[in-house]
């Protein structure tokens, strides 16, 4: 069961990361990449969760998380507190 679930995060993470990329064509998935890259110094990768409005990476020593996100959808910072 854990496997099917697993498959189907994975499956819907795709198709989110596919959205906000097509909603925000002035954007793409490499310069996003690039630009996480160059401010955590290190290489990084989708998080397995991804949001319906934002497009997440963290470094691959799992230590710092980046979040892109469209003007038009900023973060919630009372939600955080």
């Amino acid at each position: 069961m854990g496997d099917i679930i697993a498959a189907s995060i994975a499956r819907l993470s795709k198709v989110q990361i596919a959205t906000f990329f097509s909603n925000n064509a002035s954007v793409t998935r490499r310069r996003c990449d690039q630009e996480a890259e160059r401010l955590v110094r290190m290489s990084v990768h989708p998080t397995s969760v991804q949001g319906g409005t934002s497009y997440t990476v963290v470094s691959d020593d799992e230590t710092r998380v980046i979040q892109f996100r469209s003007d038009n959808s900023p973060l919630d910072m009372p939600i955080l507190e």
